[in-house]
């Protein structure tokens, strides 16, 4: 899974890759070769069962500020 950074500390997307708190972040070209790693603080989940076909597909998850 990616993800698109939208703000220093916010990132959002797909819901089905379940990111929850607590789980890491890695950027960089893949994941074997991170610049920079952190940590997911929150996961915001917008009403919904989350289905590919209705657009509830994404989720926005915020980072551990360093």
């Amino acid at each position: 899974c990616t993800a698109t950074l939208v703000a220093p500390n916010v990132l959002i997307s797909a819901r089905h890759c379940g990111i929850s708190a607590g789980g890491t972040v890695r950027f960089g070209p893949n994941s074997n070769s991170a610049i920079f790693t952190t940590t997911v603080q929150s996961a915001i989940l917008p009403a919904g069962s989350g289905s590919l076909l209705d657009g509830g597909d994404v989720a926005t998850r915020e980072l551990m500020k360093v």
